[in-house]
């Protein structure tokens, strides 16, 4: 137990100047990258099979580029404009607007230069906005859904144009951190009362960092927490300890869903829930499954695995709770250290390969106590998934491939009589 914290102390020095490293910014928005944000945009508009205006303005507001989708509605162009364009000059996302509308204070529709409807997401890079990018056409969510796609490739963009190097996803999610920051990454807070001004954004761009920090710290070291904690009080737990146990575990993952909707203020895609279509979900799932599934077996065949004290104390468990723990793992697991920690770490300045070894490495160390094949096994088997993760971008799909793994191994056996 010493080494693993001792390890992790050591993870945590190693990460910190990454995190910290300030880079240097110019903060212009350029036809070139423009062109590569609508495009973005354009094939999410395509993946839904929405009819969008696609509308890119400069942190002035005005009209860099405009494309519309065949068949689209003519009345979206000034819409599509108008939505960049709040998002431009007032420095934080249109839909900010159309929710102090609904919540009464109509008194915002006399802004000048207002378009209070969501769609319109600042461009924002080390604090500074240097434009907005605005989608009409579709349902308020689908459209801001689609102008994301293309804000969040602002910093891939910018390294292809080489202007200045920064940080950044060179895939294509649905939603990030990054489309909606007020300074070095912070996410914005979306203002429900009191007037435009650019104070209250700043004044309010502090708290969700903590809460992302708070959430980070939570996704990657709480499980452990949790699990150390109740092995130093029940060296030798009884069923009831370790079902306690478990209903910590899946309260603190409940606890961090609530951190991104309620606290960070972002959807569940930013995570990774729900980017993909059900049945693609289940197709590569399984696939996923039957890879690690063989993987699983090799290994613990050639490192003896299952055969120690950790795993007679686990088979003396009933089958009930077995099964709790087994699809416990699939979801708590994948959400911490797959969806979370890799797309937050990723937000606060960490590239994207780097922040998955660092939670493969938290991942696989968490498993000491089974002994160094569990680590080993966790390891292997974790960088599949997160292998799969970085390419799908699909936590349904990592989450269904880890539970069908564990349940095969641990469950499935008791239900066939012997």
């Amino acid at each position: 137990m010493k080494a693993f914290w001792t390890l992790v102390a050591a993870l945590i020095l190693s990460v910190a100047p990454v995190l910290q490293a300030e880079l240097p910014t110019k903060r212009v928005l350029t036809l070139g990258m423009a062109k590569k944000l609508v495009a973005a945009a354009e094939a999410e508009a395509k993946k839904r099979g929405a009819t969008v205006v696609i509308a890119v303005v400069d942190d002035g507001g005005q009209l860099i580029l405009l494309e519309r989708l065949d068949d689209t509605q003519v009345a979206s162009v000034e819409v599509a404009i108008g939505k960049a364009r709040t998002a431009a000059i007032f420095r934080r996302p249109s839909k900010v607007f159309e929710d102090q509308v609904k919540n009464g204070r109509v008194a915002a529709l006399a802004l000048p230069g207002a378009t209070p409807l969501q769609g319109g997401i600042p461009i924002t890079v080390e604090g500074k906005v240097i434009g907005a990018i605005g989608a009409s056409g579709n349902s308020p969510q689908e459209d801001e859904d689609i102008a994301l796609a293309g804000a969040v490739l602002t910093p891939a963009a910018i390294q292809e144009e080489g202007k200045w190097k920064i940080r950044g996803p060179a895939w294509l999610p649905e939603y990030d951190l990054r489309a909606r920051t007020a300074g070095g990454g912070v996410p914005t807070i979306q203002p429900r009362t009191g007037d435009a001004s650019q104070t209250t954004a700043n004044q309010s761009a502090a708290a969700p960092a903590r809460i992302t920090w708070i959430g980070l710290f939570g996704a990657l070291f709480g499980l452990v927490v949790i699990r150390d904690i109740v092995r130093l009080i029940a060296p030798d737990p009884s069923t009831l300890v370790v079902a306690v146990r478990e209903a910590m575990i899946l309260a603190s993952a409940a606890g961090l869903l609530l951190v991104v909707r309620r606290l960070e203020g972002l959807p569940f895609t930013s995570i990774g829930l729900g980017t993909s279509r059900w049945w693609k979900s289940v197709l590569w799932g399984l696939l996923t499954s039957i890879l690690c599934g063989g993987v699983a077996v090799a290994l613990a065949k050639a490192t003896g695995y299952g055969q120690g004290p950790a795993s007679a104390a686990f088979d003396r468990l009933p089958s009930w709770l077995i099964s709790v723990i087994v699809f416990r793992a699939g979801i708590v697991e994948e959400l911490f250290y797959r969806g979370y920690a890799i797309e937050r770490m990723q937000a606060l300045g960490m590239r994207r390969s780097f922040a998955a070894v660092v939670s493969l490495v938290v991942f696989s160390l968490g498993h000491y106590a089974g002994g160094p094949a569990n680590i080993l096994i966790a390891l292997v088997l974790g960088g599949i998934l997160t292998a799969f993760y970085l390419w799908r971008r699909d936590l349904v799909a990592n989450i269904l491939a880890h539970t069908l793994v564990d349940f095969v191994a641990n469950v499935l056996p008791r239900l066939i009589p012997s």
